[in-house]
């Protein structure tokens, strides 16, 4: 008995085990900007951020963007290590931004655009609300001409995608009827924070590996009892099936 209890502990510890070393890797699997860009509005480059300083900058003015009538996200890909899905986005911003849009936009409507910077250009892609707070789509010609207005390529580093960043963003704005003030104030540290976490999808969530471990270890051991009883009920039956003959030839 003991030895059929140890081996099926033995054996669900170690299911457990690969289950738990398994998780980092399934759960940060995905696009980085997009899970992102799920619950905050700024993807910071995390394959070469800018200064911290300049992130503020930059997520203030998009909070003051949003604020405005004007939702936007961003996402800076300074990099393949911002990239899990096709390396090849990084020159194709609009491409990526297109596809970046779809994937918010499995989930509920994306109220707002995306715009992607990389040290090659500019993309753009999603929704704005009209007068009417109706959803209308930037279609690609609307998102060519919008992009062709920001200039040249934005450079190379996270730094410098994010000023750019923030010269695009006050432009789409301004064409859009929305300008913004000559001074926003930067976003506080904890919005930072907040904003720039990726959603629990995309992260190792240790309370779920813990669980798993509890259920493979619950099975286990209900796994045990049942044989426990199934064995103790055979050997019943062998036990009495014995005792029969003899009280026969007693008598």
């Amino acid at each position: 008995m003991r030895s059929a209890l140890a081996r099926l502990i033995a054996g669900a510890l170690v299911g457990a085990v690969a289950l738990v070393a398994a998780a980092p890797a399934a759960f940060a699997h995905g696009d980085p900007s997009s899970h992102y860009l799920e619950t905050g509005v700024l993807y910071p480059a995390v394959g070469d951020p800018p200064t911290q300083e300049t992130e503020l900058a930059l997520l203030g003015l998009l909070h003051a963007a949003r604020d405005n009538g004007y939702p936007i996200k961003v996402a800076l890909v300074a990099n393949k290590q911002d990239l899990t899905e096709d390396a090849t986005m990084l020159k194709r911003p609009q491409d990526y931004a297109t596809f970046v849009a779809g994937e918010l936009s499995l989930t509920r409507p994306l109220r707002g655009l995306v715009l992607v910077v990389t040290p090659v250009g500019y993309g753009l892609a999603g929704n704005l609300p009209d007068r009417s707070g109706d959803l209308q789509t930037v279609d690609h010609d609307q998102s060519a001409a919008l992009v062709a207005g920001l200039g040249q390529a934005a450079g190379e580093g996270g730094e410098a995608l994010a000023e750019a960043a923030e010269m695009a963003t006050r432009r789409l704005a301004a064409d859009a009827g929305h300008p913004l003030p000559a001074y926003v104030p930067p976003a506080q540290p904890l919005q930072s924070s907040t904003a720039s976490e990726p959603s629990d999808s995309g992260g190792f969530n240790l309370w779920l590996a813990l669980g798993v471990f509890a259920g493979v270890f619950l099975f286990a051991a209900l796994a045990y009892e049942v044989q426990r009883r199934f064995t103790s009920s055979e050997q019943a039956e062998t036990v009495e099936g014995a005792t029969q003959p003899r009280e026969a030839s007693a008598r």
